[in-house]
């Protein structure tokens, strides 16, 4: 049988596999989207022009879009990215593939959020990143028909 969920449309699916990826990762709820553009897209929305977003080299390409609807994307080497946070002026997110505490703290301090790409890495839970992002058709669908993307 079928229940509603908080939208009020049919769950189905779509919500077996959200609460499913967001229990795997210790997180309170995820969102599935048909593709990585889509959850990019979504993504954007929390971001203002003219904020910096800090990613590491293995983010998407995707990414370096924002640059055109006014974000400052700056991709940095992941080792040295703990690094470069001595730079924290107008930073608003920081795309990672891996967390740790010194990152975490200089976030916080600055009011930025962390983002964990669990891409190739999935199930290892949130670490403390406000989001995590799966984006390849390898990890959820086997380099199946599909190519579905979470945040």
């Amino acid at each position: 049988m079928n229940s509603l969920n908080i939208v009020g449309a049919l769950s189905g699916p779509r919500d077996s596999l959200e609460s499913a990826v967001a229990s795997l990762e210790g997180l309170p709820y995820a969102l599935a989207y048909a593709n990585a553009s889509a959850a990019l897209h979504t993504l954007s929305k929390l971001l203002m022009g003219g904020e910096r977003v800090l990613i590491d080299e293995q983010a998407p390409p995707l990414l370096d879009t924002w640059n055109k609807v006014g974000l400052a994307v700056e991709r940095i080497n992941p080792l040295e990215l703990d690094l470069a946070l001595r730079e924290w002026r107008g930073v608003r997110l920081i795309w990672t593939s891996r967390v740790t505490p010194k990152l975490l703290e200089g976030a916080r301090a600055q009011g930025a959020l962390v983002l964990l790409d669990s891409t190739l890495e999935p199930g290892r839970g949130a670490g403390g990143a406000d989001l995590v992002y799966y984006g390849h058709s390898a990890t959820l669908s086997g380099h199946g028909d599909l190519s579905p993307a979470l945040l």
